[in-house]
C-alpha cells in the first residue's frame, strides 16, 4: 500500500466473517463426511425423480445419475411460468438459460431453458414431498 494518505487506509479490513464461514463450512464437511453430503443429496434427487418422472406433463434433462441438481419442465408452462409459480409459494428454484444458452440448445430447451431445481443436506423428504405437490398443482 502507498505511504501517503489517505491511501493508505485503502485496503479496507479482512473478510474475517467469510473466512469464519469458510473454517465452519470446512469443519462441517469434516465432521459430516463427504459420503454422507453425497449420500443425503441423493436421497432427496431419488425421491424428486421417482415422484415425477412417470408423469407425462413433465421431463426431466440428463441422466439418471443423481445429483444436487434437476432440471424439469412442465408441458404447457414456460419455465418463468413455473418457477413464478413455486416462488409464490415460497419453493424457490432458478429458470431459464442459467447462463447457458448453448447447453439448453443442445439439451433440446430451445430459447426458453428450465426449472433447475437445487438441494442439499440442510433439504429433508417434507420439503421435496411439499415442492413435488406443488409442481402438480401448477
Amino acid at each position: 500500500m502507498p505511504e501517503y494518505l489517505p491511501d493508505r487506509f485503502e485496503a479496507g479490513t479482512a473478510n474475517t466473517p467469510g473466512v469464519a464461514g469458510l473454517l465452519a463450512g470446512m469443519k462441517f464437511i469434516q465432521n459430516t463426511g463427504i459420503d454422507n453430503i453425497a449420500k443425503a443429496e441423493r436421497g432427496l434427487w431419488y425421491r424428486l425423480y421417482s415422484r415425477i418422472f412417470a408423469d407425462r406433463r413433465f421431463t426431466v434433462y440428463g441422466d439418471t445419475r443423481p445429483s444436487s441438481v434437476m432440471l424439469i419442465n412442465k408441458r404447457g408452462k414456460t419455465p418463468s411460468e413455473l418457477g413464478g409459480f413455486l416462488n409464490d409459494l415460497g419453493i424457490y428454484t432458478r429458470n431459464g438459460l442459467h447462463c447457458a444458452p448453448l447447453a439448453h440448445k443442445t439439451i433440446g430447451t430451445g430459447d426458453v431453458g428450465g426449472v433447475r431445481i437445487s438441494f442439499g443436506i440442510f433439504n429433508t423428504f417434507k420439503e421435496i414431498d411439499m415442492l413435488c405437490d406443488a409442481l402438480y398443482r401448477a
